[in-house]
């Protein structure tokens, strides 16, 4: 490793598995009441640190439905994602925020607090809203939202400058920058302890 220089390298999104599609006949596919409202909560509800709790407020407080991940085929999650008015991530903390980003890529408005790359990937971007949770506030926001009988935001060239291509051409480049270094000549299974750490 070169000294005193590092880089974060996410997987980023799949941009042919995530895009948007109408949002009714998404909910058809999902078998989803197509009149309705729906706001969908993108993890397991059984994950504390995720806070479904405050998801389940937001929705209460706006008079929506709530639809909630865990369990959720991955072939599935973009008809998800397209069915909902509003994603809420309403994490206590996020490594990075994967589905921050794939509802973006299927321009659909994210609630979010501000975790993982949400701050930067949300800031100014319509109908979005990055910030502490605040049940009243988020619900006022999720609210005006849904005068818009099909709200949208148009995420997707956000989410393509941290597409899953993207990543690897990055990656491809970190390992270049590596080798034209000279910090690695060779690497062996004997330089790995038993943890997979390198000695």
């Amino acid at each position: 490793l070169i000294p005193g220089k590092n880089a974060v390298l996410p997987c980023g999104a799949d941009l042919s598995r995530f895009y948007p599609e109408p949002r009714r006949s998404a909910r058809r596919s999902l078998g989803l009441d197509p009149d309705r409202r729906y706001l969908f909560f993108p993890a397991d509800p059984d994950r504390p640190e995720k806070r479904a709790d405050r998801a389940r407020q937001v929705a209460e407080t706006a008079g929506v439905d709530l639809l909630t991940g865990g369990g959720i085929e991955p072939d599935e999650m973009c008809a998800w994602i397209n069915s909902a008015d509003a994603v809420l991530v309403t994490s206590d903390y996020e490594g990075f925020g994967l589905a921050c980003l794939e509802s973006l890529a299927c321009e659909i408005p994210v609630v979010s607090t501000p975790v993982g790359i949400a701050p930067g990937l949300l800031r100014a971007l319509p109908n979005t809203l990055c910030a502490p949770f605040d049940a009243n506030a988020w619900s006022g926001f999720v609210s005006n939202l849904l005068h818009d009988p099909d709200p949208r935001t148009p995420g997707r060239p956000r989410a393509a400058a941290l597409s899953a291509t993207r990543m690897a051409e990055r990656v491809l480049l970190a390992y270049r920058e590596v080798l034209a270094a000279g910090a690695v000549t060779e690497v062996s299974a004997a330089d790995f302890g038993n943890d997979g750490e390198i000695r």
